[in-house]
């Protein structure tokens, strides 16, 4: 009797993960996947339009429980009151994630390369970290702890400065994660605080 689709997902995720984590994201193709998994490339694709999503559902779990993680520790009664401490509290958080799970997030960031290249903009953990660093960032304006900024261009910056592929190059140039956080800390904390808070 033939797989229902949910049968099928379940065994091209399955599939995947085996042969990510025997040969690497990067070495794996799409058609050795669905090879592994017993389905044709039909059935491939219509649960998976490209590499990105098979990896997004790989790390859909982990995400998952980073995002509570996060919102349980900005929402806490012992969380940091100024809320420029809290977006370093978050990047700090952000960049252990990212450490963690490099190989699948640099796989999901390489598969939207091209004409899907901007479409990376509108995945759920692009927007939920975009929302998460646009709320704090208001928020330090809003109490005079940051100067006034373009709210949404300097979230898409915090995020391109914590992309998985350029913490990658700067472990290669011997980079420890504590080096990158204190460099974020220097641009988008310090950098953003009004000259009485620097003071």
């Amino acid at each position: 009797m033939r797989r229902d689709a949910a049968q099928n997902r379940e065994q091209i995720i399955a599939s995947a993960r085996q042969l990510f984590t025997a040969q690497g994201v990067s070495e794996t193709s799409m058609n050795q996947i669905a090879q592994a998994a017993g389905v044709g490339a039909g059935t491939l694709y219509r649960n998976f339009s490209h590499k990105g999503d098979l990896c997004l559902a790989l790390l859909r779990d982990d995400l998952g429980a980073f995002r509570k993680q996060v919102n349980g520790l900005l929402m806490a009664a012992d969380a940091p009151d100024s809320a420029l401490e809290r977006l370093e509290l978050l990047v700090d958080k952000l960049l252990k994630m990212i450490e963690i799970n490099i190989p699948l997030l640099i796989g999901m960031q390489e598969a939207y390369a091209g004409d899907r290249r901007p479409d990376i903009y509108h995945s759920p953990y692009y927007q939920w970290l975009h929302e998460s660093f646009s709320t704090l960032l208001q928020e330090a304006v809003e109490r005079g702890e940051a100067a006034e900024l373009d709210i949404c261009f300097t979230a898409d910056a915090l995020f391109a400065v914590t992309a998985p592929p350029l913490m990658v190059f700067q472990q290669q140039r011997g980079f420890e994660r504590q080096r990158i956080l204190d460099g974020v800390r220097r641009l988008f904390i310090q950098g953003l605080m009004t000259k009485g808070d620097i003071a």
